[in-house]
C-alpha cells in the first residue's frame, strides 16, 4: 500500500485516515481502496441463467391455469353461441310492466329538457 502525505504539512499519515494528524486538515476523500466486487462476464452469464430459468419454472409450473368447469356445468367454450329452440316451442314475447315503461319515459323527459345536467342521467 502505498504511502500517504498531508498535502498541507507534507507529513505520512496513516492509512484510512479522513485527518492529518500533525495538522488537522482533512485529507482528500479521492483516496479510497478499490473494491474488490465487480461485474465479471462468467458472473453476467450465471445470473442471466438463473433468471432465465426462474421464469421458466414460473410459467411452467406457477403461472395459473384457466379454471375448469365444475359439475354439471356446460363443456363448450366461453361464449359460444346458446342451443338453438326446439321445434315447436312458442316464442314468448317479453313485456316490460307498465310501470317500468312509465319510469323510463319520464326519464327520457328528463333528460331531453336538461341533457348537461348529470344528476339527471345518474
Amino acid at each position: 500500500m502505498p504511502v500517504r502525505h498531508c498535502p498541507h504539512c507534507r507529513t505520512s499519515v496513516v492509512p484510512g485516515a479522513r485527518f492529518c494528524a500533525q495538522c488537522g486538515e482533512p485529507l482528500v476523500a479521492g483516496a479510497r481502496p478499490a473494491s474488490d466486487w465487480r461485474v465479471t462476464g462468467t458472473g453476467a452469464s450465471v445470473l442471466g441463467f438463473f433468471l432465465i430459468a426462474g421464469l421458466a419454472i414460473w410459467t411452467g409450473i406457477l403461472s395459473p391455469a384457466p379454471p375448469r368447469p365444475g359439475p354439471g356445468a356446460a363443456a363448450g367454450p366461453v361464449g359460444a353461441p346458446a342451443a338453438a329452440v326446439p321445434e315447436g316451442h312458442p316464442q314468448v314475447p317479453v313485456e316490460l310492466p307498465a310501470d317500468v315503461k312509465s319510469f323510463i319515459a319520464d326519464m327520457q323527459a328528463k333528460a331531453q329538457q336538461a341533457p348537461k345536467d348529470v344528476a339527471t342521467w345518474v
